[in-house]
């Protein structure tokens, strides 16, 4: 049983690692295409719009994925119901989140561009709340069905884009691309749940509703933290200093980014083996859990370095000579 048990989380450990591998890969690859058409002041317009989009988007998720997930496997039988109210909140707040998106843009930005923007953007809030589904295919160790609408969603962005920079369109059909890909990864999510599942909504409950909200709020403030964190200063750097400044800024951010991806791959690639060891010695688990923490810190502290050293000619070879001024902010 703990073999067949191994060999399930090991495959689905696979498709997480070429989910990270592949996303990370083609996302840098977009933000270059991006960054290079688009030129500093309307990447900088982009990359404003996008931080303050995953800012409500973190916000409309509640935290209530991790929650469900933990439900699903403690609680089987119940699992009609949390899913049910899990499935309604992130609706109704993903709703309420971009009715709050408009009105703080309206309220900061009195141009018009910026609430046309606004409302095709926000739609993929409400896209969104697909991915409350995720928790469903997490807790079954299906993250297969997670990463194949992820990446169906970001290959349809990836074409489209390719299609508005090659006919020299204006960055409004670069502003439905997003939301083409919020409604490609909804659709593929939904099809693989509902082709085999149903949500009986007679199960909502407000009981049940609060019981999740309460339970969700730390995850929620966690989520909320990180994200500000992450993407305060763009918002902060438009407000302040115009968008050709968040444009430069962001392609460093964009750049460091880029590498945050590698110390996950090396922990998702050993956890196949730290899986095995843990059924055979706990001790020898501890020791290689110990080895793996302080080889992520070496290869970290690597990236750091080659970062600081070498980001000027970094900068110039992906993203061009208007970037320059990103290495000195």
């Amino acid at each position: 049983m703990k073999k067949l048990l191994s060999k399930k989380i090991s495959k689905n450990i696979s498709w997480l690692f070429f989910d990270k591998l592949f996303r990370a890969s083609l996302n840098f690859l977009i933000i270059i295409f991006l960054a290079r058409y688009l030129e500093p002041e309307k990447f900088g317009l982009l990359s404003y719009l996008l931080s303050l989009l995953l800012l409500f988007t973190s916000a409309s998720s509640l935290g209530l994925n991790p929650v469900l997930v933990n439900k699903f496997v403690k609680t089987p039988k119940n699992l009609e119901i949390y899913l049910a109210n899990g499935y309604f909140l992130r609706f109704f707040s993903s709703l309420l989140s971009y009715f709050l998106f408009i009105v703080f843009i309206i309220i900061f930005h009195v141009e018009f561009t910026y609430t046309k923007y606004s409302l095709i953007l926000g739609m993929c809030l409400v896209f969104k709340s697909s991915e409350i589904l995720f928790s469903y295919f997490e807790s079954k160790t299906l993250s297969k069905k997670i990463v194949i609408s992820q990446l169906y969603g970001l290959l349809i962005l990836f074409i489209l884009q390719l299609i508005v920079i090659y006919f020299r369109l204006n960055i409004d059909y670069i502003i439905w691309t997003f939301l083409a890909e919020a409604l490609v990864v909804a659709f593929f999510i939904n099809i693989f749940f509902f082709s085999k599942n149903f949500i009986n909504f007679k199960l909502i409950s407000m009981t049940v509703c609060k019981k999740l909200l309460k339970l969700s709020f730390p995850v929620l403030f966690s989520t909320i933290s990180i994200i500000v964190y992450m993407r305060i200063d763009q918002v902060m750097i438009q407000n302040m200093l115009g968008n050709y400044n968040v444009g430069t800024y962001s392609v460093s951010v964009r750049l460091i980014e880029a590498f945050h991806f590698l110390p996950k791959i090396i922990i998702i690639s050993f956890l196949p083996y730290l899986l095995k060891i843990s059924y055979k010695s706990r001790k020898l688990y501890e020791k290689k859990l110990i080895n793996l923490n302080f080889l992520t810190i070496y290869f970290s502290l690597f990236l750091v370095l080659l970062i600081y050293f070498f980001s000027d000619v970094m900068v110039n070879v992906f993203f061009g000579i208007n970037y320059l001024e990103s290495i000195d902010l």
